[in-house]
């Protein structure tokens, strides 16, 4: 797994891919390996024009793929926070990749809904809940949620890889919510 983080990080996406289709062929039910190879496509597939990687997901099928992992995912971790919060924010933020716009929209909350009450405790997937569902109503205790989880969101997600440099960075909302 390291090893395959690492080519993330040195943006060698091709190489890649190419070792965690051979890696979850093997081990399918490696929990932090689906959520890595899983985030690994869904970020392909919604950075492929910076990526420049259009054609290479049009070649490998990955439209295809990507809803196939995160249906494996949904069977087999559908208890899990952890994968319901990965789940949840990369769904809400581009449901068509997974099929009916607004029905999939929905499954992103209520999997982010599902995160959050299954681990209420936990200041991340408080944030992200309360960011899905966001109003002026609950402004405020988002604002609160996006000081307290600064630090864990930093420590989480301090890790190699393009799940972590990503939540590290999305999540991180000091600056939203001091304004």
């Amino acid at each position: 797994m390291n090893e395959i983080l690492q080519l993330e990080k040195d943006e060698k996406y091709i190489l890649a891919y190419e070792e965690y289709k051979k890696a979850y062929f093997k081990e399918s039910e490696n929990f932090d390996l689906w959520k890595n190879y899983y985030f690994f496509l869904w970020y392909i597939m919604a950075e492929d024009t910076a990526l420049k990687l259009t054609n290479f997901i049009k070649q490998n099928s990955i439209e295809t793929l990507l809803p196939s992992i995160a249906s494996d995912g949904i069977k087999k971790y559908k208890l899990n926070p952890e994968a319901l919060f990965i789940l949840g924010y990369t769904v809400s933020l581009f449901p068509y990749f997974f099929g009916e716009y607004l029905e999939w929209e929905e499954k992103g909350k209520s999997f982010l809904e599902s995160a959050y009450n299954l681990s209420s405790s936990d200041k991340i997937y408080k944030l992200a809940y309360l960011g899905s569902i966001y109003n002026q109503e609950n402004k405020d205790e988002y604002d609160e949620i996006c000081l307290q989880a600064a630090n864990e969101v930093k420590s989480r997600f301090s890790g190699n890889g393009l799940l972590n440099s990503y939540f590290s960075e999305v999540l991180y909302r000091i600056d939203r919510a001091s304004q």
